[in-house]
């Protein structure tokens, strides 16, 4: 819960700062503080805010590494200097870590804008700058988490540029790096997220055929792809994207039903097939 991580990481910061020795390490503590509070409005699609926050997170981990390299002469203990570099490094990776999520949490701005060809520009930065955090890393755990990042970034430039272009190649491409994101995802949760927009992209796809053919096989499979999504973002928590997918559901049918009507010669039957379009 990055509300209560983010109380905890405060507590523990101001009690750092009422001691004397250990007291350059508070802000350090008040960083991490702020990227749960970032985390927190970028589960509530609040990116802007998000970003203001990753961004003073950022620069207090900058300040917490300065403080540190000029007290750390003061320190006379190898053990103690050693734990004093390892903190160090660590706060030069995490300001890494914060301007790469600023990165994409202006790449889901610019999607939710509507701005998808830069939207789809930014989240191949986004892929970029993680994979550089991620040659920092050696815990495996740590570098599979970034991992996931990478491609989920790379699945949403792909979705971005194929609605920016309706093509059905990339949608499929998308498609195929969010099922790879599922293999990387440690919960049923995320597993379920990332299969509902696998099964989204594959529906987007082949509606993207259909409308360049009407066969009436493409409908059936963006049909049946667009029900599973609803299901997998239902399994998810995903409300509002199921709901998404369900409403293109109705769309894509009554595109089918007007293409019917269209080619129908039996004026009563055009007449019913254009009622259920509507």
């Amino acid at each position: 819960n990055p509300a209560s991580a983010k109380e905890h990481y405060n507590r523990a910061a101001e009690l750092l700062e009422s001691t004397g020795k250990w007291n350059l390490l508070s802000t350090n503590y008040f960083a991490w503080a702020h990227v749960e509070d970032a985390e927190d409005l970028s589960q509530r699609e609040r990116c802007k805010e998000s970003i203001d926050a990753f961004g003073e997170a950022a620069r207090l981990f900058k300040d917490s590494e300065s403080k540190m390299r000029e007290q750390s002469y003061r320190i006379e203990s190898t053990e103690e200097r050693q734990m004093m570099e390892m903190l160090m490094d660590a706060a030069d990776h995490r300001q890494g870590l914060c301007k790469a999520r600023i990165a994409l949490e202006e790449a889901r701005s610019l999607d939710k804008e509507g701005k998808l060809g830069s939207a789809s520009e930014k989240y191949g930065l986004v892929a970029e700058m993680f994979a550089k955090v991620k040659q920092g890393l050696t815990a495996d755990e740590d570098r599979k988490e970034i991992e996931l990042i990478i491609t989920l970034s790379k699945a949403w430039k792909a979705m971005a540029k194929a609605e920016a272009e309706s093509s059905p190649e990339l949608y499929e491409e998308a498609a195929h790096l969010f099922d790879e994101a599922k293999n990387l995802s440690p919960g049923d949760r995320a597993k379920n997220m990332a299969l509902g927009h696998s099964r989204l992209c594959m529906a987007l796809g082949a509606g993207a055929r259909y409308a360049d053919t009407s066969d009436s096989a493409l409908h059936a499979a963006a049909a049946q792809n667009l029900e599973s999504a609803a299901k997998y973002y239902l399994k998810a928590d995903l409300q509002s994207a199921a709901e998404y997918a369900k409403a293109s559901k109705l769309l894509f049918d009554s595109y089918a039903y007007v293409n019917r009507a269209s080619s129908e010669e039996d004026q009563e039957k055009k007449t019913k097939l254009y009622t259920m379009a509507e």
